[in-house]
């Protein structure tokens, strides 16, 4: 049977930077990756409908390059509170999550779990700068839930460069597993350009250069050349 895992991303590019890698060396090892991203990543910019589409075009490309699919971004949702129905088209309000009531995320996310079903789940660390990274991975955590009958058996969290571990208010990414990207972190990069101006010069972490560099380093501190780094947030044996 063929393995399923989740990716669930709060903005396009997250999924690349993350765990691009892990992506390319699961789909060439014959896994089905689907991508999830929760929100446009251009409306805190005031972005346009173009900023809107030109980035959900980038991150198309950027995981067929990985060998994902990626799930459609607005999702029509309806429920009735009291006598009044209401709908919502999905779109949770880029960097601002915790304008969107929680039950909406986390119903978002059970419904990409239902509709693909995945046996690992893939999303941010809990306690990142960002907000919206913080409520995605919340909603993760609540959706999959380990209730009776449940096919998630494993929920890791990835590092974002410029993001994770910024400060100690929000405390520290704690790594637990590493995966070997030696053959995948070329891809990786090939992904990240799909972004375009979202990739920095060095030395934002969000350049070419840093994110080569943390591959190196996080593969060094456990004996390989290049590694991503994630927090276990929950096996199941």
């Amino acid at each position: 049977m063929t393995e399923t895992v989740l990716i669930v991303a709060a903005h396009p590019d997250d999924e690349t930077l993350g765990c691009g890698g892990l992506i390319a060396k699961m789909t060439a090892g014959g896994a089905r990756v689907v991508v999830a991203i929760m929100t446009d990543g251009v409306g805190a910019r005031e972005g346009t409908e173009a900023d809107a589409h030109y980035r959900w075009k980038a991150a198309t490309n950027a995981t067929a390059i990985l060998g994902a699919q990626i799930t459609p971004l607005a999702r029509w949702q309806h429920w009735r509170v009291g006598e009044v129905e209401h709908e919502w088209d999905g779109r949770v309000p880029d960097n601002a999550a915790d304008t969107v009531a929680r039950l909406r995320v986390t119903q978002l996310v059970e419904t990409h779990i239902k509709e693909c079903d995945p046996r690992i789940i893939v999303t941010h660390h809990h306690q990142d700068l960002n907000i919206d990274h913080r409520r995605v991975s919340e909603a993760v955590l609540t959706a999959a839930r380990p209730l009776p009958g449940t096919h998630v058996r494993e929920i890791l969290a990835f590092e974002t460069p410029s993001v994770t571990g910024y400060g100690p208010v929000f405390g520290d990414f704690r790594p637990t597993l590493f995966v070997d990207i030696e053959a995948t972190l070329d891809r990786k990069i090939a992904a990240l350009a799909c972004y375009g101006a979202e990739i920095r010069t060095f030395p934002h972490p969000r350049s070419e250069h840093a994110v080569r560099a943390l591959a190196t380093w996080r593969g060094a501190s456990v004996g390989m050349v290049a590694a991503e780094a994630f927090e276990v947030l929950r096996i199941m044996r």
